[in-house]
């Protein structure tokens, strides 16, 4: 059933015995451009008594207020709302194993839960549009994923976030837009307990967790978002006791005191924060074999960064694509197992990259795949090198079209 409408009543639903999935859609921008002179209100859901719905397995909402709406006793796979209104009541009486929130008001300012149906939670708040919470408490719930989102132009609502231990993923996000504004943070209670985590997403402007603070058996850790970058010099990130992570991403910053545990796989580097007198990066104690490293513009207490001396690349590497590093040497001379390399070196000449060390002997087939829509046949490309720059050991079969671009000879984009 999937009444688009501003109804306020519909009787005898609980003659639908084979209703799966309901589906109530009040367009906000539609009712104001017909209603100038009436503001909007989203629909009251006690005219719609779904109680005796007994086989319903999806709820989707836009613009409703869930404040009076009677669901099944069962547990259903799935209910969705947006830009409506829920309470805290609600969160614990429909039995859902998986509740998506968007851009919606919270009738109460704190959210304690402990609907053991819910297995996964995301609630994702604008605080300029929306009445936000304050707190949201999940500890006596039983749900393992939850994602806490909540952006706003300078002022932040939500001020503390209790985990429960049995969360396998967990996403933590948002930003203050405005950048003149104090630091203000979510208080995270009990990640260190969180012995199941394996994924976890961050943004340091939402909560900037101390790497100490990161429970032991994540496998994979992604920093990002919008916003400042609320740590010092200092500060250590010495990730060594997450013996089992496998995938680091950061879209925020590098460090002086940066540590990556051994046995990471895949690594993800877009920065534009540095932390301590960042000269190096040196992957090679890493059994890294997958990367995508973007350098571009990076500041330290507001001034640029000068080039890295070196940036060194394990043995064991396969994939990895390089955009603007910015660095004096890139030490690719161990990873004799590549099967797939790009680079792209578009800073200005100042800033150039001087020497690329390859592996010795890089075989032309081991770069070779079967020909696809829009690829390349063969998965090593440079593109604007500086004529400046030495490629050491560069085979035969990598040749330069005179512009700064190398391949192998004849290969182009499949379309």
């Amino acid at each position: 059933m999937f009444p688009s409408c501003f109804v306020s009543k519909v009787k005898d639903l609980d003659k639908l015995t084979q209703l799966k999935v309901f589906s109530l859609v009040a367009n906000k921008e539609k009712y104001e451009w017909w209603f100038t002179s009436k503001p909007f209100k989203p629909i009251d859901m006690a005219g719609y008594d779904l109680s005796k719905n007994n086989r319903l397995e999806t709820l989707l909402f836009d613009g409703v207020n869930l404040s009076n709406l009677k669901t099944p006793a069962h547990t259903m796979k799935s209910l969705e709302l947006k830009h409506g209104v829920y309470t805290n009541a609600n969160l614990n009486d429909i039995h859902a194993k998986r509740i998506d929130i968007e851009n919606s008001d919270a009738a109460d300012d704190e959210l304690i839960i402990n609907n053991k149906a819910i297995q996964r939670l995301s609630i994702v708040t604008n605080a300029d549009d929306n009445k936000p919470f304050k707190l949201i408490n999940v500890a006596n719930s039983s749900l393992h994923k939850l994602y806490v989102v909540e952006t706003s132009m300078e002022q932040r609502t939500l001020k503390k976030v209790i985990l429960n231990e049995n969360i396998d993923t967990l996403t933590i996000g948002g930003y203050i837009s405005r950048g003149d504004v104090p630091q203000q943070s979510v208080e995270l209670v009990g990640l260190s307990r969180l012995n199941r985590l394996k994924r976890l997403s961050y943004n340091p402007d939402f909560s900037p967790i101390a790497t100490k603070d990161l429970p032991k058996n994540i496998e994979e850790l992604y920093i990002g978002g919008s916003g400042n970058v609320p740590y010092n010099d200092g500060d250590s990130f010495d990730y060594s006791h997450l013996s089992k992570l496998k995938v680091y991403s950061n879209g925020k910053f590098i460090s002086a005191n940066m540590k990556l545990p051994t046995q990471v796989d895949s690594i993800y580097l877009f920065p534009s924060s540095a932390f301590g007198d960042v000269k190096y990066l040196d992957f090679s104690h890493t059994k890294l074999t997958s990367g995508h490293i973007y350098i571009g513009q990076i500041d330290r207490n507001g001034k640029p960064i000068p080039m890295f001396k070196h940036i060194t690349f394990p043995a064991t590497l396969k994939r990895i694509s390089l955009y603007n590093l910015k660095a004096e040497v890139v030490d690719l001379s161990r990873c004799t197992q590549l099967e797939s390399l790009f680079i792209d070196d578009t800073a200005e000449e100042a800033f150039a990259v001087r020497k690329i060390i390859l592996p010795k002997n890089l075989k032309k087939s081991a770069f070779k795949r079967p020909k696809r829509k829009f690829s390349r046949e063969y998965q090593i490309y440079f593109q604007d090198i500086s004529n400046k720059t030495v490629i050491e050991n560069k085979p035969s079969w990598l040749v330069s079209d005179g512009n700064g671009n190398y391949g192998v000879e004849g290969d182009k984009i499949y379309d």
